[in-house]
């Protein structure tokens, strides 16, 4: 059988050199919309947070699209692009960007905090595979933070840090039971999963354990307990 013919190293280096090119523009682009007036201790926060969510789209598998998109997606902020925003990233990037742009914002949109988990996990189940993992790293990469500020405390702050926080957990927990209703799992999952469940183990790990299982698991337990009080 004849090998295949390889594809010519030249060609090879210039495919290689505009990823580097387009990566790069996108990130001078997303600082760029850092408005002012912005402290710079502030401004570069915002771009490592973003830098943080597309590095772990990367790490799952996530194509160059999904981490120039990644770049552009407001995350908790809640602040969507404007069509003219959109369209620019369009025409700099390409519609598959912005169209995952849009997506994830819409996302965020759903998942706010205090809303409806059903939703999230109908979204999630209908939402394309690389939105869902843009979603997810934001979650995550967000979740460390938080997660690295609990480690810094001393074992007498913990406790409060976790009552001071602890909508924010319900909220991160439930973009995990969304995830798993849905049928979306993935080490990005997972690892929300495990940060989320440290912090919840500063209440103890009844605390911990009744807030990890899943909604129908809770129900059921509910169940469980109503029936032993009547045989009792």
């Amino acid at each position: 059988a004849q090998p295949e013919a390889s594809e010519p190293a030249g060609q090879s280096q210039s495919h290689a050199e505009v990823s580097r090119r387009r990566v790069l523009q996108a990130i001078d682009v997303a600082a760029a919309r850092i408005e002012a007036p912005v402290d710079p201790r502030e401004a570069r926060g915002r771009l490592a947070q973003w830098l943080g969510t597309a590095a772990l789209v990367v790490e799952d598998g996530g194509s160059e699209d999904e981490l120039v998109a990644a770049l552009f997606v407001p995350g908790d902020s809640g602040t969507a692009t404007p069509e003219d925003g959109l369209a620019a990233i369009t025409n700099a990037f390409g519609e598959r960007v912005a169209s995952l742009v849009k997506t994830c914002e819409q996302a965020y949109g759903v998942m706010r905090p205090g809303g409806d988990p059903r939703l999230w996990s109908l979204f999630l189940r209908h939402a394309a595979p690389a939105a869902r993992r843009i979603v997810c790293a934001s979650r995550l990469r967000s979740a460390r933070a938080l997660l690295a500020q609990f480690r810094r405390l001393d074992v007498g702050r913990r406790l409060s840090f976790r009552d001071d926080n602890n909508a924010t957990l319900q909220d991160y927990r439930a973009v995990v039971e969304a995830c798993l209703e849905a049928g979306y799992s993935s080490h990005l999952v997972d690892d929300l999963d495990g940060v989320v469940l440290e912090m919840e183990l500063a209440a103890g790990p009844a605390s911990a354990e009744r807030s990890q299982k899943r909604p129908l698991d809770r129900l059921t337990d509910a169940l469980v307990q109503k029936i032993d009080l009547l045989e009792e």
